[in-house]
């Protein structure tokens, strides 16, 4: 995430042709990091790793169950 920040930061410099054909290897690396992530948290998601996240949502908010999983995903998904 620290190096997706990193891009963001410096984004009209990176648009630069020479800037961009130096950071090719950069970017790749940056894509491969966040298609881990992603599939990452894809996996976590379908899994049951997370009903202690989702519990912790219940708790402190103290919704139904059934929100406290919408409002849970929403976040994964900005998140993401």
């Amino acid at each position: 995430m620290q190096l997706l920040q990193e891009f963001k930061r410096y984004q009209e410099l990176i648009q630069r042709e020479n800037v961009c054909r130096t950071l090719v290897a950069e970017r790749e690396s940056l894509l491969s990091l966040m298609l881990d992530y992603v599939q990452d948290v894809t996996n976590k998601f379908g899994s049951g790793q997370t009903e202690a996240l989702k519990a912790q949502y219940s708790n402190n908010l103290v919704m139904p169950p059934l929100v406290a999983n919408i409002y849970w995903a929403r976040q994964l998904e900005s998140k993401v």
